[in-house]
């Protein structure tokens, strides 16, 4: 059963960040599509809008609210416009998977396609970087270690 638990969280972290991958790539991580579901900072939940406001975009900014992804399961996408024809678009050659998800029974979440990184230190003595940070449930230090780190 543990086993089962990890694959399925595995797949599921597979199509998430296929579609993160897709708003890298074209510079929409860090932005609100039309559509867009969004997530409170610290919370998994959030709203939907086709068009956003001021305040909104200001909590935005603020990093109070970010954009979201599909954590795959059964139910509604949760987007909607052109956030939505995205996630489509990307999972679209994934359909055995997402059918396989389906079937065991998974329920379809949302996770935020950024976070921020939390008390950030870092130190230097001679070759070695000694780094200290918090990051929320479900974000990977490896990830933020990528993000900072040019291994070439």
């Amino acid at each position: 059963r543990h086993q089962r638990g990890i694959y399925l969280s595995a797949a599921r972290a597979m199509l998430f960040n296929q579609v993160l991958a897709q708003r890298v790539k074209d510079g929409s991580w860090n932005r609100l599509l039309p559509g867009e579901r969004v997530i409170f900072a610290g919370s998994r939940s959030g709203f939907s809008q086709r068009l956003f406001d001021q305040e909104t975009l200001r909590r935005f900014q603020e990093m109070d609210l970010h954009p979201s992804g599909p954590l795959w399961g059964k139910g509604d996408l949760g987007s909607g416009g052109e956030a939505a024809a995205l996630e489509s678009s990307v999972l679209e050659p994934l359909q055995e998977w997402r059918q396989g998800l389906e079937a065991f029974g998974l329920k379809l979440e949302r996770r935020a396609l950024r976070t921020q990184v939390a008390e950030l230190a870092w130190s230097r003595e001679g070759e070695t970087l000694h780094l200290g940070f918090m990051l929320p449930k479900g974000c990977f230090a490896t990830t933020l270690l990528r993000e900072l780190i040019d291994y070439r």
